[in-house]
């Protein structure tokens, strides 16, 4: 139903797509529109019509405003982060790229 909440899904296979940048095939049709929102919000830094309407439908108004926003946080986190240039504490594990 519009607005209601998505299914959670942390499987390792939603994990190797986002983190591989794979096809979204065989993924649910919830976590195929934030993958396609995200991808397109950072990638191209335009979301077409298509998958903003898909979104919208999926998810509603105010879910879609919340996980739009979530999503810049992020960026801007990330932003922050390589504008000054900070690093993992030595002898901490880096995320692999």
């Amino acid at each position: 139903t519009v607005g209601s909440r998505p299914p959670a899904s942390n499987s390792e296979a939603t994990i190797d797509v986002v983190k591989h940048r794979q096809p979204t095939d065989g993924l649910t049709e919830t976590e195929a529109a934030i993958i396609r929102l995200g991808r397109e919000m950072v990638g191209e830094r335009k979301v077409s019509s298509e998958t903003f309407a898909e979104a919208r439908r999926l998810f509603g108004d105010r879910q879609l405003l919340d996980l739009v926003s979530l999503m810049g946080h992020y960026q801007a986190t990330a932003s922050l982060l390589l504008a000054c240039d900070v690093q993992v504490p030595a002898g901490k594990p880096a995320l692999p790229r």
